[in-house]
C-alpha cells in the first residue's frame, strides 16, 4: 500500500483546521501562519505537515513563529517522537539520531548533488554502516536505522527511481545546518564552495 501526499485546497485547509482548533477566534491567524510558515519553509500544503504544524501550536504556548529553526527543531523532536526514546532506553539516543541524520545529510550533500541529494537504498545502508563503525557507543545495527528513519518519517523513497531523501527539503538543510555546528572543517568547506 502506498500513500499519496496531495496538496490541500484552501477551502480543505479550513475545513482541515477547523475541526483540529478549538478556539474559534484564532482559528484564521492559525490558518494564516500554517500557510506562511509553509511558504517561508517550502513546505507542502497537506494533511502531514498541517497536523505537524497543528500539533506544535497546541503544544506550545510560546510564538515559534518569529523563529523558523525553532519550529523545524519541534518538528523533528515529534517525528523521532523524542520522549518515548528518551523514556524508553532504546539502543538508539535522541541526540545520536540526530546525528546520524546529520551525517547522513552531509554525505548525501557531498556525494549526490546529481541525484538531487538523493540516494539508493544500498548506499543509505553502507553510509549507515560507515557512521555505526566510527561510532563505538551506537549498539545499533544500520537496518534498524533505516528502517526507524523510514517508519517515523524523516525519509521517504522517490517513487519514480527508488532512491531515498529527506521528506522535506526543511529536514535536510536542518540538519545539514546541524551537522556544520559540529563539525566546523564541513561549514568551512560550504563557505568556500558558496
Amino acid at each position: 500500500n502506498k500513500l499519496y501526499f496531495h496538496n490541500l485546497r484552501r477551502q480543505e485547509i479550513v475545513q482541515y483546521t477547523e475541526k483540529r482548533i478549538h478556539s474559534s477566534s484564532q482559528i484564521n491567524q492559525i490558518r494564516k501562519k500554517i500557510v506562511e510558515i509553509c511558504k517561508q519553509l517550502e513546505l507542502p500544503l497537506n494533511y502531514w505537515t498541517i497536523s505537524l504544524l497543528l500539533l506544535i501550536h497546541n503544544k506550545s504556548r510560546e510564538s515559534y513563529a518569529k523563529n523558523l529553526f525553532s519550529i523545524l527543531d519541534i518538528c523533528i523532536d515529534e517525528i523521532f517522537n523524542k520522549k518515548a526514546i528518551l523514556l524508553s532506553g532504546t539502543k538508539i539516543g535522541f541526540e545520536q539520531l540526530k546525528k546520524v541524520c546529520a551525517g547522513l545529510a552531509q554525505r548525501m550533500f557531498e556525494r549526490h548533488s546529481s541525484t538531487v541529494y538523493s540516494v539508493s537504498q544500498d548506499e543509505m545502508i553502507s553510509y549507515l554502516h560507515d557512521m555505526i563503525e566510527e561510532n563505538d557507543r551506537l549498539t545499533i545495527n544500520e537496518m534498524e536505522i533505516f528502517n526507524y528513519l523510514v517508519n517515523c518519517g524523516i525519509i521517504k523513497e522517490k517513487f519514480e527511481d527508488r532512491r531515498f531523501v529527506f521528506r522535506l527539503n526543511g529536514f535536510f538543510e536542518y540538519f545539514l545546518a546541524y551537522q556544520m555546528t559540529k563539525d566546523p572543517a564541513f561549514k568551512e568547506s560550504i563557505i568556500e564552495n558558496d
